[in-house]
């Protein structure tokens, strides 16, 4: 086959698939989709290799399709999670026990808007002891914060955190418990 033929086959092919858009689209997906089956190890050394290529674009695209899957999908999400942890009762236990620091950072986002270095800052700060009480903490501190401001009081031993629970954070409770314990003396 000479040049020339060649290049007016070419031409042809490509006049044909404008023509046919839509039918040359199908067929292609088709061929793809039957190599990919044809050629799985190939098909995902492929997919690893663009992955590790663009990696924080792969990684943005995974985010926003989880995002949206949870939207659409939460009761299913749920019921998937709620199974999971069932069935693995210890793998739960076994991630917290190896990343200890990364669920406390995530409680104190969440909880209670702080980050780890502000919680360091005013653990530093109380000299590592209990605001109310003054007594140096015994396992880790607990952080006050009022329920309807949601500002953050202090850190708090368990025992006067506690106290302040029961007494449903009222100074005047507090007062009245005061009195009642100075009376009885």
């Amino acid at each position: 086959m000479t040049q020339d033929e060649l290049e007016k086959r070419r031409e042809a092919s490509r006049k044909w698939r404008r023509n046919n858009l839509e039918l040359a689209r199908k067929r292609t997906r088709e061929a793809n989709a039957k190599w990919r089956k044809a050629n799985p190890e190939e098909c995902r050394a492929r997919q690893k290799a663009y992955r590790d290529r663009n990696l924080e674009r792969s990684r943005e695209r995974g985010r926003k399709w989880m995002a949206e899957w949870r939207k659409e999908h939460r009761k299913e999400d749920r019921l998937r999670s709620f199974n999971y942890r069932l069935r693995n009762p210890d793998m739960g236990r076994k991630w917290h026990r190896e990343h200890r620091e990364r669920g406390k950072v995530s409680k104190l986002k969440v909880h209670y808007k702080l980050t780890l270095e502000e919680y360091r800052k005013m653990l530093l700060t109380q000299g590592s002891c209990c605001a109310i009480c003054g007594d140096a903490f015994i396992g880790t501190p607990h952080v006050d914060h009022c329920h309807t401001t949601k500002k953050i009081r202090g850190l708090l031993c368990k025992g006067c955190n506690w106290g302040l629970g029961h007494y449903k954070d009222s100074p005047e409770r507090l007062r009245a418990a005061a009195a009642y314990l100075e009376k009885a003396r």
